[in-house]
């Protein structure tokens, strides 16, 4: 497939490590990969936008002082 469209498989290569390098294509990706999942489960009621952000934001957080801790704290 590749010599009929006249790429190379290096290429190739390079262009898939951009675009998985970028974040909006991994959003992108990520977004994709739970719609294909379909979760069949209903929303609560008390899950509101603003709950939601909330708890992604200590996610992160929790995330990122685990990744400082047993990474950063290393070097």
């Amino acid at each position: 497939m590749f010599d009929a469209l006249c790429i190379s498989q290096e290429c190739f290569e390079k262009t898939q490590q951009v675009c998985m390098n970028d974040p909006y294509v991994s959003m992108e990706l990520f977004n994709l990969g739970i719609s294909m999942e379909k979760p069949n489960e209903d929303v609560p009621t008390d899950l509101t936008e603003e709950k939601t952000i909330e708890l992604v934001k200590a996610s992160n957080d929790y995330a990122f002082d685990l990744f400082k801790k047993e990474y950063i704290s290393q070097l």
